[in-house]
């Protein structure tokens, strides 16, 4: 599966560093859910946008579960399997016609979302964490 990887790294949170060292499972747990909601709004998006022929490489996209270790989070997702030959060669093609869905299909998703997203995950750990 091809993926993309983003880095979060929250500063000048006192509060956050408060809790975390009081229940730092909890505050990862709810960063891993956080992260996770985030990664599938944007799988989301990029399904609508996927081209599709056949559907396999729609369908061959995912979202993998939160990997946790220590307190780092990630959340792999993207197109691969039966379409692992031509799912970059379809995203990164900006020339090739499609009648469904266009090139940069997960690439512009991730790209929108990154507005706003320290915020949100910041909402919903304040929220998940009280």
């Amino acid at each position: 599966m091809s993926g993309i990887s983003f880095n979060i790294e929250l500063l000048g949170m006192p509060e956050l560093t408060a809790v975390f060292e009081q229940a730092p499972d909890k505050v990862v747990q709810a960063l891993a859910t956080a992260i996770f909601d985030e990664v599938n709004n944007i799988f989301n998006e990029s399904q609508m946008q996927v081209p599709v022929d056949l559907g396999t490489l729609r369908s061959s996209g995912q979202v993998d579960p939160p990997e946790v270790s220590g307190a780092s989070v990630s959340v792999t997702f993207g197109y691969g399997g039966a379409a692992s030959e031509y799912a970059v060669i379809v995203h990164e093609d900006l020339e090739a016609y499609h009648d469904d869905g266009k090139a940069k299909y997960l690439e512009d998703p991730l790209m929108a979302a990154e507005a706003g997203m320290s915020e949100r995950i910041g909402a919903a750990l304040a929220a998940a964490l009280g």
